[in-house]
């Protein structure tokens, strides 16, 4: 039954899923971030400055922080809550905003980057937290509206960013002002209307692993529902996890342990070491792409000179965000999902070749036919993406599994740890692929100083 409150006592899932949704929307509406290259430049910032020691920031900052949540959650999950990470990462998205519309020093830019950072980890947590407020028949249902709103809400807010600047002469520092606002109203949303899970009583263990079951796809995967087995001695051993010199501590490491454990074992098939390796490196060269196609488009098309730089890379951006998503959704439909498992690396070597083919035209052709080319690289690399995540958690399934019936060496006949939940997959799956984005940014740009069209 649904209690009046701030937030809302035992809330339905329709009021969940709504307030979810709102939440996401605003937090991604965000018009000004396609001409972020042209702000900060009619700032005063060079362009080198912008590119070589602002913009890489992002990247470090993300890296150390993906690494520092990754522990945090393996050996304190109950630390804080869900919602209480969230809420740091809203108000570093906050004071991103808030220096970007006020700040005038390369010091405090980079200040701004390490703000953003702490935005980008609150959306991968966003997902889990999401899967543990709501029941499990509402999971699929609120994950697709949810990931509709974050597409819907960049496509439409980089359309309307481009009219308002290119139809009615509005100023970009008025777009900034927008997306502050946006966010702050996301991070009130939050606070007054979106639960900490832990008032809810939801089973904590089964949530976590039908969060990550779910977000490997959730069709067919008959091993993983092995693992959704609620063992009430893990959940007293959860509930005292955090407390120093208790069991719980020594129980934490041993389920990174048999994290790693599992994660070597799936290392010795050729097949999924081939894949790994190609997502730490594709995603790393995806991170420089996305990160630094406003500055690529501020590079093509206006030469540095013209103050009506990137009026349209809104719609192009937001055109290309929703290209790959229809492509991934494509790619997870039963027929086409079977056959890619059954042709699995040519499937991952055609969309290397397209996503290459792609950026090859941004590279040798003129505006517009070069930003044709990227909703295309999008819809080649995020399937692929998400194949690889699900394939990765399979094969984790696959080596839980085997020591739960006793078929490994060290594990016979012992009860064992389930896989953990997703977002510790998701964490250190990003911390490999950011360290390849990072080591190309130190080289590239701030090593070697190269401009966009030889980055490219």
């Amino acid at each position: 039954m649904f209690r009046a409150g701030i937030p809302p006592v035992d809330p339905t899932p329709p009021y969940l899923t709504g307030a979810l949704c709102c939440f996401i929307w605003l937090l991604s509406f965000k018009p000004s971030e396609p001409h972020l290259t042209d702000y900060l430049i009619s700032r005063g910032f060079s362009e080198d400055q912008v590119n070589s020691v602002i913009y890489p920031v992002w990247g470090y900052a993300y890296l150390a922080l993906l690494i520092i949540s990754f522990l945090t959650f393996g050996l304190a999950p109950n630390l804080l809550s869900y919602k209480t990470y969230l809420l740091i990462g809203v108000c570093g998205r906050v004071f991103t905003r808030l220096v970007l519309l006020f700040g005038t020093s390369v010091w405090l830019m980079i200040l701004m980057e390490v703000g953003y950072a702490m935005g980008s980890v609150a959306e991968v947590i966003f997902v889990s937290y999401a899967f543990r407020i709501l029941p499990p028949d509402w999971y699929l249902f609120a994950s697709s509206l949810t990931s509709a709103c974050f597409v819907a809400s960049h496509v439409v807010s980089g359309i309307l960013g481009d009219v308002m600047l290119q139809t009615f002469d509005v100023p970009l520092r008025v777009l900034l002002v927008i997306s502050a606002s946006s966010v702050l109203v996301s991070a009130v949303v939050l606070l007054l209307f979106l639960p900490d899970e832990r008032s809810l009583g939801r089973d904590a263990t089964c949530g976590a692993d039908r969060d990550r079951l779910l977000s490997l796809g959730g069709d067919g995967l008959t091993v993983g529902e092995e693992t959704i087995q609620v063992d009430q001695e893990r959940q007293s051993d959860e509930a005292t996890s955090d407390r120093p010199g208790g069991r719980g501590w020594e129980h934490r490491l041993v389920y990174l342990k048999e994290f790693f454990g599992s994660l070597r074992q799936a290392w010795r098939s050729d097949k999924f070491g081939t894949l790994s390796v190609w997502y730490f490196a594709m995603y790393g060269l995806y991170g420089i792409v996305y990160g630094y196609e406003t500055s690529y488009y501020y590079f093509k098309t206006n030469d540095n000179t013209d103050d009506t730089l990137g009026s349209w890379n809104g719609t192009v951006l937001g055109l290309a965000l929703f290209t790959g998503t229809c492509s991934t959704i494509l790619c997870t439909t039963k027929w086409l999902s079977t056959f890619i498992g059954r042709y699995l690396l040519a499937f991952f070597f055609a969309m290397s070749a397209l996503s290459t083919a792609s950026l090859a035209l941004m590279v040798v052709a003129d505006w517009p036919i070069a930003f044709a080319g990227l909703p295309v690289y999008f819809a080649a690399v995020l399937p692929a993406f998400a194949r690889y995540n699900a394939f990765w958690g399979e094969c984790l399934d696959e080596e839980d599994v085997r020591a739960k019936r006793g078929g490994s060496k060290d594990g016979e006949g012992e009860d064992k740890e389930s896989s953990p939940p997703y977002i510790l997959l998701a964490l250190f799956n990003g911390i490999f692929a950011l360290a390849v984005q990072d080591f190309l940014q130190g080289v590239l740009l701030s090593a070697l100083g190269l401009n966009m069209g030889a980055l490219w």
